[in-house]
């Protein structure tokens, strides 16, 4: 489990966002993203990683538009914010290859 947060890690400083919290205990890496197209304050995602047979882990996230200060609001143009969980995802594939 170590491993692969340090992999979701990794991953997550590769695409330039910034890591909030990681907990290889519960195996959880949060991170928020730049300004992005929906929100002025970007996007928080959080993946879970879940050990499901020896050395056979699976990995998902979610992620949400952040509002903060005086914006109004945040819209999830395209999916933008589950895209942004999506590809530290794919990130994480092609880096333990």
């Amino acid at each position: 489990m170590l491993l692969m947060v340090k992999l979701a890690m990794r991953a997550v400083q590769e695409l330039g966002w910034q890591i909030q919290q990681a907990n290889e205990n519960v195996g959880l890496v949060t991170f928020e993203t730049g300004i992005s197209w929906g929100s002025w304050s970007g996007v928080t995602c959080s993946l879970n990683i879940d050990e499901v047979g020896p050395n056979i882990f699976r990995v998902y996230g979610t992620g949400k538009q952040n509002l903060r200060g005086g914006q109004l609001i945040a819209m999830n143009i395209g999916g933008e914010a589950q895209g942004k969980a999506n590809a530290a995802i794919e990130r994480m594939k092609r880096l333990a290859i």
